[in-house]
């Protein structure tokens, strides 16, 4: 099995049969638990079972996510110290 992070869109969302506060997302055929926040169409980062992740890979993918999402290049040296 790989080990990787993917950038996804939020397809489809269900209610939660056993929970008012949670709902039912759609993420690349996946079935994930999720906040009532979320929409048909968010972008999160989607982690398979059995994904394991350090600390330096937390910090990458904080800025790589930031760079997604705000349009904020990634700055250099930031990138060489992660990569």
């Amino acid at each position: 099995m790989a080990y990787n992070a993917i950038v996804a869109k939020i397809s489809a969302l269900d209610p939660h049969p056993n929970a008012d506060r949670l709902q039912i997302a759609t993420v690349l055929y996946n079935k994930v638990i999720v906040g009532l926040d979320q929409k048909v169409g968010d972008i999160g980062v989607f982690f398979h079972i059995g994904f394991q992740i350090d600390n330096h890979g937390i910090e990458l993918l904080k800025i790589l996510v930031r760079a997604l999402l705000l349009h904020d290049p990634i700055p250099h040296y930031k990138a060489k110290n992660l990569i």
